[in-house]
């Protein structure tokens, strides 16, 4: 419970069997942010693969920024963290605030790699989303970045300022790219120079 803040500039998660980051509820997001150089998650054990790599749920006004070191690659360099082998959503984002990933790399995901819903702005930049969908839940839960109210069309499920940008988004069940939205306003739309296959 309470507020959380972190700043440092070296922090990392490194968690082989469970979510490396989860903030739901009872905790939020102070207005100093949380950044992190990179978050990890999952690993080559099948019998020790997480649900999920980070999960925010109803986090407050403050932002999860994950940087990694700068490179600014299509596809990045995995300096953001890796997360494989998670049974659900690779990235887990309800209700949130601004949450930003560069370098990140999501590899092997049983629904989608980024699922959103009512989230405020978000920024994916530099970073690799490769075969997600492979629990075959649904038409919902299978895309590579994935802002949806799975078909009902009655909520804001992203709004304000989207970029995504400099990625690769490869081998989804469904697509690279759904933004599905029932309300809500999208100020700024910037989809650049990605490959998606």
């Amino acid at each position: 419970g309470g507020t959380s803040v972190t700043t440092v500039g070296t922090n990392s998660i490194n968690c082989r069997s469970g979510v490396a980051l989860n903030i739901i509820n009872a905790t939020t997001i102070g207005a100093g942010n949380l950044t992190f150089v990179s978050i990890s998650a999952g690993n080559n054990d099948a019998n020790a693969d997480p649900a999920n790599g980070i999960v925010l749920n109803n986090t407050g006004s403050g932002r999860l920024i994950v940087t990694g070191n700068g490179n600014t690659s299509v596809g990045g360099n995995s300096s953001g963290g890796t997360i494989q082998n998670v049974t659900g959503h690779a990235i887990s984002l309800t209700s949130t605030q601004s949450p930003s990933f560069t370098n990140i790399n999501i590899q092997g995901a049983g629904r989608s790699g980024v699922d959103g819903q009512q989230v405020t702005n978000f920024t994916l930049a530099n970073s690799t989303i490769n075969n997600v969908g492979t629990a075959a839940l649904g038409q919902h839960d299978e895309s590579n970045v994935s802002f949806n109210d799975n078909g009902t069309f009655t909520t804001t499920s992203l709004s304000g300022v989207v970029s995504i940008t400099q990625n690769i988004l490869t081998n989804a069940r469904r697509h690279g790219i759904q933004i599905e939205n029932g309300s809500g306003t999208i100020s700024n739309l910037t989809i650049n120079n990605n490959t998606l296959t």
